[in-house]
């Protein structure tokens, strides 16, 4: 299993938190989203390192911006 983390701020939207959790992959994030509100951003860790930023966009779906580690996105 891997480990994962996501982490909001305080943004305006929400109150800051961190969500983690473990699975076979990043793709198990999305049910854990479901409930966040419209422009709500989070960065999605593995272990310690930043995969990306999700952020949902006014048309109810999740942006994946990869994060520019120079590691290949794996969501």
């Amino acid at each position: 299993m891997r480990t994962f983390r996501l982490s909001f701020d305080d943004d305006g939207k929400g109150l800051p938190k961190v969500i983690e959790f473990e699975g076979t992959g990043p793709d198990l994030v999305f049910p854990l989203l479901a409930k966040e509100q419209v422009r709500r951003r989070a960065v999605l860790w593995e272990d310690d390192v930043p995969v990306g930023t999700l952020r949902r966009n006014h048309h109810d779906f999740w942006e994946f911006v990869p994060a520019d580690n120079g590691q290949a996105s794996r969501i």
